[in-house]
């Protein structure tokens, strides 16, 4: 368990536990413009979690979630604020499925809590 589900699990009382259940996705594809054949679709299976909450944490997440939402949907700056969500799905997607991109991650973080403390002022 990596130190971000650590947190989580502290932070929201939660237990986590293997799921008998998968999920079966389409894996991404890139189709050239001119083809008209229909591509061959592929499937990635994942594993999935079981995450056991408290009712009252459960209810803060989706709080949360719904305020995000309202947030880039109901501003002026709401695509710029989708964008910028869906591009950290997207981040951590992509740390969680590759070691040594979470690694690196990692360490970018560690550098920069060293020297954080020296832009404190800086906004």
């Amino acid at each position: 368990m990596d130190k971000s589900v650590k947190n989580f699990v502290n932070k929201y009382g939660a237990k986590l536990e293997e799921s008998p259940y998968r999920i079966r996705k389409i894996k991404d594809i890139e189709i050239p413009q001119e083809s008209i054949l229909d591509p061959m679709l592929s499937f990635e299976t994942e594993q999935m979690a079981a995450i056991h909450l408290p009712q009252s944490k459960l209810q803060a997440l989706i709080e949360h979630d719904n305020w995000l939402h309202k947030l880039y949907t109901d501003t002026y700056q709401g695509h710029a604020l989708e964008y910028i969500i869906k591009r950290h799905e997207k981040e951590s997607l992509i740390r969680n499925q590759n070691h040594a991109v979470r690694s690196a991650y990692e360490k970018y973080l560690s550098l920069l809590s060293l020297v954080e403390s020296h832009y404190e002022n800086y906004c």
